[in-house]
């Protein structure tokens, strides 16, 4: 992404943006929220068009959009990240304990979906 690209992606929407700042913060966004300048642009119009503001951005209207929009479509891919993941069984202490003693008593263990086998040779 470059400045370059985001100010013709704002041109060819017919905004005329000369303070470099602003483009500056909209790139700032990008990073942040690990987006293109495409869905950045999508999100800001369809923002400004919901909430009724002028497409040309002011940094105050980015500001806004940030703690409206991109901050909270970032909890929700986190939300839903954290959804997918599921927790581990973790064998108890003591089931461990056993099955490492049956290992050794009879070479295999039977609560392991592997069973080991220890094969001893003489050389």
């Amino acid at each position: 992404m470059s400045e370059e690209s985001l100010s013709l992606c704002f041109f060819n929407l017919g905004c005329d943006i000369s303070d470099k700042s602003i483009i500056d913060k909209c790139i700032q966004f990008c990073h942040v929220y690990n987006i293109d300048e495409e869905k950045f642009l999508e999100s800001w119009v369809a923002y400004t068009i919901t909430h009724s503001l002028d497409i040309n951005p002011t940094i105050n209207n980015l500001i806004q959009f940030e703690d409206e929009e991109l901050k909270k479509n970032s909890e929700c891919i986190v939300t839903q990240a954290m959804s997918n993941i599921h927790t581990l069984d973790i064998q108890p202490k003591e089931d461990i304990i056993n099955n490492v003693l049956e290992l050794y008593n009879t070479g295999e263990c039977s609560t392991s979906k592997v069973s080991f086998y220890f094969n001893y040779s003489l050389f």
